[in-house]
């Protein structure tokens, strides 16, 4: 095994970082003992598909984000009863991202102030994540994390092999291209690859580095922004479609299940709490007004509270960290409710998620995307779009 971890070898000094190198080393020492020497090497393979394996792997801020973060969460809550489970988990592939969100939920109460009490081996049976006590009383939580739906991975498998040819033969030479950004107008009617690929490479043949240029079709358009003034290579290709309308829906599966579990014959006799770990493509404030209308009409009884996440990595002013989106939201029908607020403490930066929702601009959209740079030595470094919603001028 490699002595030193990739992820920790990441750091830069332009803004303050959540994290120390110190903690950094303490940290991936930690998780080495917690998950095994003989799992992460072979998770951390090239070949592994594996998302904590990936990340094991990887020398970037949001690794060093994200690791480090696990570790500080693992702390809090590893001597629970059952908590042995939820690493079996962690290690299994498959069940590896549900398994990590438990485990920052589960820290965010034991940080407020609550205890865990126990985690809950997931099986066929109907059983809750894990029991938190807050001020003397036992809660169930049943942790729900949304993963990519059927439709942005049918998305993405058509945009992968797509994009992926569009860099090769559009755009193989060695030479400073245009920003390519192709914005598919229907996710339920994708043209044919060679269309798209036969619109690409003709725009191109015809637009020099520094000309902005646009195709539009009823199914998809294309889009030539001009290249920042560097030398070497630049290629940038964005694949973009708007996001299904049938996102925010899956949120209603997800919590009829999550009350079910929380009424089991386990856990019926205590308040539960549902979190749900939400992706970009769902609107917080239409999940509100749905959950809400469900609570109105005595729906999901089994939930005393919702609570709406959207976690991942902040890598700008005022400093590099994680960050959790949350939004909070009680059923005065539930079986059970809850009078007081739930103690609850993320690990670093919390806005509300209705709030950092509203400022968003554009379209939330599937994307496909990949770029490669190579600057020669006498040029400075160029700065590369991040591009994740869809102007709607593009549609």
């Amino acid at each position: 095994m490699l002595d030193v971890a990739p992820w920790t070898t990441w750091w830069q000094t332009d803004l303050p970082c959540q994290f120390s190198q110190t903690e950094c080393c303490a940290n991936s020492a930690f998780l080495t003992e917690v998950l095994g020497e003989s799992w992460i090497e072979k998770a951390a393979t090239t070949h592994s598909n594996h998302p904590l394996g990936m990340e094991w792997a990887t020398n970037g801020a949001g690794a060093f984000l994200q690791l480090n973060a696990l570790a500080d969460d693992i702390r809090l809550i590893r001597t629970a009863p059952g908590f042995n489970a939820v690493l079996d988990d962690l290690r299994d592939g498959k069940q590896c991202r549900a398994a990590w969100h438990v485990v920052r939920t589960a820290a965010m109460f034991a940080r407020g102030g609550a205890s865990v009490c126990e985690f809950f081996r997931q099986t066929d049976v109907k059983v809750p994540d894990f029991v938190i006590r807050a001020s003397s009383r036992k809660i169930n939580v049943e942790a729900k994390l949304l993963l990519n739906s059927d439709k942005e991975e049918a998305f993405t498998n058509f945009a992968s092999p797509l994009l992926d040819t569009i860099l090769k033969q559009a755009m193989s030479a060695e030479a400073v291209h245009p920003h390519v950004i192709v914005v598919f107008t229907n996710s339920e009617q994708l043209p044919p690859a060679g269309a798209v690929l036969d619109a690409v490479s003709a725009l191109l043949r015809d637009s020099s580095s520094a000309q902005s240029r646009v195709v539009k079709s009823e199914l998809f358009n294309v889009f030539l922004e001009p290249a920042p003034t560097t030398t070497g290579l630049y290629r940038l290709c964005y694949l973009l479609c708007p996001r299904s309308e049938k996102e925010n829906l899956r949120v209603a599966s997800r919590a009829r299940a999550a009350s079910h579990q929380l009424l089991s014959d386990m856990a019926r006799k205590r308040p539960g709490v549902m979190w749900l770990g939400m992706t970009q493509h769902q609107d917080a404030r239409s999940v509100y007004d749905l959950l809400m209308r469900k609570f109105r009409d005595a729906q999901y009884l089994g939930i005393s509270i919702a609570i709406l996440s959207l976690s991942g990595t902040h890598v700008e002013p005022p400093r590099r960290t994680v960050v959790d989106y949350l939004l909070t939201i009680s059923n005065p029908r539930a079986k059970f409710t809850l009078p007081a607020r739930v103690p609850l403490k993320p690990l670093d930066l919390s806005p509300r998620l209705i709030d950092f929702q509203q400022i968003l601009r554009g379209v939330s959209a599937y994307r496909c995307a990949a770029s490669e740079v190579r600057v020669q030595a006498d040029t400075k470094g160029v700065f590369l779009p991040d591009i994740r919603r869809i102007d709607p001028a593009w549609l």
